[in-house]
Order: C-alpha cells, then structure tokens, then sequence
C-alpha cells in the first residue's frame, strides 16, 4: 500500500473554519451553554470558566439540578 501526505486544509476566505479547529481554541460562554442543553440539560446556568478553558454550571437533568462542565473541546460531563 502506498501512502500519500496530503497539503493541510485550508478553507477558503468566507468558509467557517471546521469545528476541530474552533474547538482547538475553546469555547464562548454561548458555546457551553448551547452544548450543555444540546446534552439534554435544562435551565442551564454557567457559572464559571476554569484556567483550562472548560466551564462549569448549574442546570436541570428532569426535576434534579447538577453540575455539568464543558471541557475546551466542547465535551459534556455530568456530576
């Protein structure tokens, strides 16, 4: 099998840069909370954002409130 290096993606002017690439950067506040309630979670309160660049907050999974915390690549966790 032959393998091939390919040149790196580059969008072109006025394309939105791909998710990965946003992600490699972190979030908005916007962002977390929009994922947090894309998790399933209601009512969504953010909180905080931590020196690693994941936020923390308050939401409801159904009638009981949690902590969740989005990690810098957008990654949804649950306490």
């Amino acid at each position: 099998m032959l393998v091939r290096s390919r040149a790196a993606f580059a969008p072109p002017a006025g394309v939105p840069e791909p998710a990965a690439e946003t992600a490699a950067r972190g979030t908005s506040e916007a962002d977390a909370r929009a994922a947090i309630e894309a998790d399933g979670y209601k009512k969504v309160r953010v909180t905080s954002k931590g020196a690693d660049g994941s936020w923390q907050a308050r939401a409801f999974r159904g009638a009981t409130e949690v902590a969740a915390r989005v990690a810098a690549r957008g990654t949804v966790t649950g306490d």
